[in-house]
């Protein structure tokens, strides 16, 4: 196994989803950073067999889960 380093600005300006596996050469599982712009509504979507996890670095979130809404914050976890 290598390391690598890098940083979200270093993975791009845009907003949306940006690709961290192939530059940091994960292959043990997917990873992703989602970076939106305040208010900004995110997408629906699910996996039937993945696992995935959020961390909320900056700002909040609005998660719904089956029947539950939750505000997650800054350092906030969901799985």
């Amino acid at each position: 196994m290598g390391y690598a380093f890098g940083s979200l600005d270093e993975l791009g300006s845009n907003y949306g989803f940006r690709k961290i596996r192939k530059p940091l050469g994960v292959t043990a599982f997917g990873v992703n950073a989602l970076v939106y712009p305040p208010g900004a509504e995110g997408v629906f979507h699910y996996h039937e067999t993945q696992d995935e996890l959020y961390f909320v670095h900056r700002g909040t979130a609005r998660v719904e889960v089956g029947d539950e809404v939750r505000e997650v914050g800054e350092g906030g976890l969901v799985h």
